[in-house]
C-alpha cells in the first residue's frame, strides 16, 4: 500500500511538473527561470521508461501508458550534476523528455506516418523548453537526430542554443571500441572486415569514415534498407574505394556473418541482430538505444560477445536511471559526453548537425582530452571510453584497460 501511494505522488507530481513547462514553454518569458546552461533530450525506450517517472500508470497496462502518453507535454526529468567549465565554473545540465515511444513515432493514420510529425513537433517543444530553462547546449539522444533531420530542424527553430546531435563523440568512441576488439580477439585490423548496420545514417557513416582512416580497416561490409542502398553508395562505399579500400554494399542481415566486428548504429525499434546472423567469435558494438541486440543472444551464442558504446565522463552524475552501469554514475551515453565537452569549452556555434565530418569527429577528440577531474591522488582523468560494458554490466577483461588506453592516447589529435 506504501508503494502504491508512493507512486501515486510521484506520478502526479510529475504530471503537474508537465503543466508547468508547457506555462514556460508558450507563456514565460525567455529568463524567468534559470535552470541550467546546458540539455540533453531524451524520448523514452519503451513502457518501462515511462514508469520511471510515472509510476503509477504502471497499474493501468501497456496499453493505457501509450495513449496517455499522447497528450503528456515535455517534462524536466533531473539535473545533470558534475560538470565545469576549463576555467572551474560549475554547470549544470537539464535531462528533458517527451513522452514519445518509437511506437508513437511509427504510428500511422490512413496510410500516412502521423507519429513521425507529432514526435518532430513534441522534440521541438523539448528543445524550447530547455532553452527557455538557460540552456546553451542542447543534444540530443537515441531517435531525436533522425526525427530531426540530424538536428537541422532544431537550428532553424531555436536562436540562443546550439544544437549538437552527438554522432561525433559516437563515432570516435566506436573506433575505439573497434580497436579494443581487434585486441581482444587478437586480429590484425588489415585482416578484419566490419559490418555496419546502419551505415548511410550520419553515425554510420562517420564511423566508416574515421575507420577507414584511423584503423586501416581491410574490408567493409555496409549494410542499410533497400531504399537507401543509393545513397549508400554514393556517399559511403564510393569515398571508402577511392581510399583503397574493399567494400561490399547490401541489404541483407545475413551477410553480416562475413563479419569478425560488427557495428550497429540504426534506428529500427526491437531486436534485429539475430544469432544466425553473427560470425564465429563475432564482436558487436551495439549503440542502438533501443537495442538492437538481446540479451538472448548471449545465451545461444556464447562465443559472441556484445559491447555497449558508452562513455566514461568523470564526475557527471544524472540522477536518472537509464539502465546502465548502476554503480557508475559517470559512465553514461555518447551524446550527452559529446554535448558536456561542448559546454564544458563553452563552444559557440551548432556542432554535429546534418552529416558529421572528420573535423568535427577530431575536435571532439581532442576537447574530450582536457574536460574532467582529479582524483583524490591529484591524477587527471578525461572524457574517454568507458570500460567494457555489455547489457549494462562491466566486463572483466585485463586486457580492456591496456587496449582503451593505447588507443585513446593514439588517437586524440
Amino acid at each position: 500500500m506504501r508503494q502504491f501511494i508512493q507512486d501515486f505522488v510521484t506520478t502526479c507530481r510529475n504530471i503537474f511538473l508537465t503543466i508547468w513547462s508547457l506555462f514556460v514553454i508558450y507563456i514565460a518569458p525567455h529568463g524567468t527561470y534559470h535552470k541550467g546552461d546546458y540539455a540533453f533530450l531524451v524520448h523514452p525506450r519503451g513502457y518501462w521508461d515511462i514508469w520511471k517517472p510515472f509510476p503509477f500508470f504502471r497499474y493501468f497496462g501497456e496499453r493505457f501508458t501509450y495513449w496517455v502518453s499522447w497528450f503528456l507535454p515535455p517534462i524536466l526529468l533531473s539535473r545533470i550534476t558534475g560538470l565545469k567549465t576549463l576555467d572551474g565554473k560549475p554547470l549544470t545540465g537539464l535531462l528533458i523528455a517527451a513522452m514519445n515511444m518509437p511506437a508513437h513515432m511509427k504510428a500511422t493514420l490512413f496510410g500516412v506516418q502521423v507519429g513521425g510529425i507529432i514526435s518532430r513537433w513534441r522534440t521541438v517543444q523539448d528543445a524550447r523548453l530547455a532553452e527557455k530553462l538557460g540552456s546553451k547546449h542542447t543534444g540530443l539522444g537515441a531517435y531525436l537526430p533522425s526525427l530531426t533531420n540530424y538536428g537541422r530542424v532544431l537550428t532553424q527553430k531555436l536562436k540562443r542554443s546550439r544544437i549538437t546531435t552527438g554522432h561525433s563523440m559516437t563515432a570516435y568512441i566506436i573506433v575505439q571500441y573497434v580497436k579494443m576488439a581487434a585486441e581482444i580477439r587478437k586480429v590484425k585490423l588489415p585482416s578484419v572486415t566490419v559490418g555496419i548496420v546502419g551505415a548511410a545514417g550520419s553515425t554510420g557513416r562517420a564511423c566508416a569514415l574515421a575507420l577507414a582512416r584511423d584503423g586501416n580497416i581491410g574490408r567493409f561490409l555496409l549494410i542499410d534498407l533497400p531504399h537507401r542502398q543509393d545513397k549508400l553508395e554514393k556517399e559511403v562505399a564510393v569515398p571508402l574505394r577511392k581510399n583503397g579500400h574493399e567494400v561490399v554494399t547490401d541489404c541483407r542481415l545475413e551477410r553480416l556473418r562475413e563479419a569478425h566486428i560488427v557495428i550497429t548504429v540504426t534506428t529500427a525499434p526491437g531486436t534485429i541482430i539475430k544469432p544466425e546472423h553473427l560470425a564465429e567469435k563475432a564482436v558487436v558494438v551495439d549503440d542502438s538505444q533501443p537495442r538492437n541486440t538481446s540479451p538472448d543472444l548471449l545465451k545461444q551464442r556464447p562465443d559472441v560477445t556484445v559491447v555497449d558504446v558508452l562513455a566514461e565522463v568523470p564526475g557527471l552524475d544524472c540522477h536518472f536511471d537509464f539502465d546502465l552501469v548502476k554503480e557508475r554514475p559517470d559512465i553514461n551515453f555518447t551524446c550527452l559526453a559529446e554535448v558536456a565537452v561542448l559546454a564544458a569549452h563553452q563552444v559557440t556555434g551548432h556542432w554535429s548537425v546534418g552529416y558529421v565530418g572528420m573535423d568535427k569527429v577530431d575536435g571532439i577528440a581532442a576537447m574530450s582530452s582536457v574536460v574532467g577531474k582529479e582524483d583524490a591522488g591529484g591524477q587527471f582523468h578525461c572524457v574517454m571510453p568507458a570500460p567494457l560494458c555489455s547489457f549494462g554490466q562491466l566486463v572483466t577483461n585485463p586486457i580492456s584497460t591496456v587496449a582503451r588506453m593505447l588507443s585513446v592516447k593514439e588517437n586524440v589529435r
